[in-house]
């Protein structure tokens, strides 16, 4: 008996048109060769979610190709705009031997690039919300608390000769190494309250509730300048100790001082508190004994009618007694 050689033809099976057994003489065997049936299989590719903290991908394409069963196979990289492939993926599979049931599935992982971010302060100084880099998808706002002495935070633009619109973000849908340069405007010194009235022509504040103390006092004063407030000896006072009549707030900006006068309402004996002390002042004031002009007098005038009259007691007398509050 003779035995069948075993021929291999890439893609093909091979089969004969004459059985090798019982032959007992001279036979020409015809080798048939056969084109062997493409089968199925697939390439996934994922692309990593923006829920960074969960390291989930989501599937972004499959792809369904053919190929003859037992041949190996290699995946290509697809290319997507802000990912680059992970090849260190614990779940990827780039090649395989394709199945005869067209189960062969290889998989492909990309992640999200991250990009540089350069911020040109110009001098400047970022108090908060710094960022070096943004990842692509997400958006990156850029930082707002920007400082620089005796200058107001103008905004980011793109280009050093800070031309064009600021820049707040960087949208999701950006790519590459960004640049940013802080824009200044040369600051004004201003001073200004949502509280008290600041009269900067006569450099006097008024408005200011009795029982005022520094800290509440400067948490409504709004400047670019360094404020305290000095009381009657001359002296600076401290966070918790009351501001009172005639005590002045100065404020330095740019090496200059600019000092402001403070009358707080109903504090005619200047410790910043309503007592029968001030009552009396009152009364004196009320029946021409006593004359007073400067911050007294404005501290007086209780019900803002640039007069001293009757109502002005009147409400002095009910804060004393706790009916009503200055």
């Amino acid at each position: 008996a003779a035995t069948a050689p075993n021929w291999i033809k890439e893609g093909y099976t091979l089969t004969w048109d004459k059985e090798f057994t019982n032959i007992t003489e001279d036979t020409v065997i015809n080798a048939v060769w056969k084109l062997k049936q493409k089968v199925t299989y697939k390439i996934e590719h994922y692309l990593r979610s923006t829920d960074l903290e969960s390291e989930s991908y989501v599937l972004q394409e499959t792809e369904i190709l053919q190929e003859i069963s037992g041949t190996q196979v290699t995946a290509i990289p697809k290319e997507y705009i802000g990912f680059i492939e992970n090849i260190k993926h614990s779940e990827r599979i780039p090649n395989g031997i394709v199945r005869e049931d067209g189960s062969l599935v290889l998989k492909l992982y990309y992640e999200r690039n991250t990009y540089k971010v350069t911020l040109n302060t110009n001098e400047g100084t970022i108090v908060d919300g710094n960022i070096q880099s943004y990842i692509y998808g997400i958006q990156a706002t850029l930082p707002t608390k920007v400082t620089k002495e005796w200058c107001k935070f103008a905004g980011w633009y793109d280009n050093e000769e800070l031309t064009g619109e600021a820049i707040t973000k960087i949208d999701a849908g950006e790519t590459g190494d960004k640049t940013y340069y802080a824009k200044w405007l040369e600051d004004e010194y201003y001073i200004t309250s949502p509280v008290y009235n600041i009269n900067t022509e006569e450099n006097y504040i008024t408005k200011v509730s009795p029982y005022t103390n520094l800290t509440a006092f400067l948490n409504n004063i709004e400047t670019n300048g360094t404020p305290k407030v000095i009381d009657l000896e001359g002296n600076e006072i401290t966070e918790e100790r009351l501001v009172g009549t005639c005590f002045k707030l100065q404020v330095t900006y740019k090496n200059k001082v600019y000092e402001y006068d403070i009358a707080v309402r109903g504090d005619l004996d200047c410790n910043g508190e309503i007592t029968v002390t001030d009552l009396s002042v009152m009364n004196q004031i009320i029946v021409n004994e006593l004359n007073v002009t400067g911050m007294i007098e404005k501290a007086a005038d209780i019900d803002y009618s640039d007069n001293i009259t009757t109502t002005d007691i009147s409400m002095l007398n009910q804060t004393l007694v706790g009916k009503i509050s200055l």
